[in-house]
């Protein structure tokens, strides 16, 4: 069995992905280059946690009107991938720097020191001469932390008056390693 791409004029045959066979190896590379190689086997079989993100701040507890709240996490031994979409229709009070929390069971490794995960919003302001955001991903914790920077600027951390009290969203995706 086989599925046909084109390419220029003539068809290619490529062969169906099968699911990987306990007998199938993950070749990866740790943090001083060396490469290692597993059976797939030991790896075991992902496991995928739906859950409802809030958002809570380091100061007062801004209050929101949600459209949108959407949450998952699928890991794959400690490796894990998140994706969150927040859409708010209006937000009121609260002071500091949000933080959107992952299901207590996800806990950031300590050793995920730069984990950051690539964010998109919408009526989310960014602090002076900086240009993008991303999420941080806390060492020890069960929480993302939004953080912005850009050319010649040093970090600055995105606090709850930066989120439009109008509405906006906030999309995340990216992996980082659990404890």
């Amino acid at each position: 069995m086989s599925r046909r791409i084109r390419h220029g004029r003539r068809g290619i045959d490529l062969p169906l992905k099968n699911p990987p066979a306990s007998t199938d190896r993950v070749i990866g590379h740790d943090a001083s280059g060396n490469m290692h190689q597993f059976l797939a086997s030991a790896i075991g079989s992902p496991t995928i946690l739906p859950f409802t993100p809030n958002v809570i701040s380091s100061g007062t507890n801004p209050s929101f009107s949600w459209s949108t709240r959407h949450g998952v996490v699928a890991r794959l031994g400690p490796l894990a991938y998140v994706e969150i979409r927040l859409t708010w229709n209006s937000r009121s009070g609260g002071t500091g720097a949000p933080r959107i929390l992952l299901p207590s069971s996800v806990v950031v490794s300590e050793n995920a020191s730069s984990a950051m995960l690539p964010v998109r919003t919408d009526n989310v302001n960014l602090p002076s001469g900086c240009t993008w955001i991303v999420a941080y991903a806390r060492p020890g914790e069960s929480a993302l932390s939004l953080v912005a920077s850009g050319a010649n600027v040093g970090a600055s951390v995105i606090t709850v008056a930066h989120m439009a009290p109008g509405g906006g969203s906030i999309f995340v995706s990216g992996t980082f390693l659990t404890q």
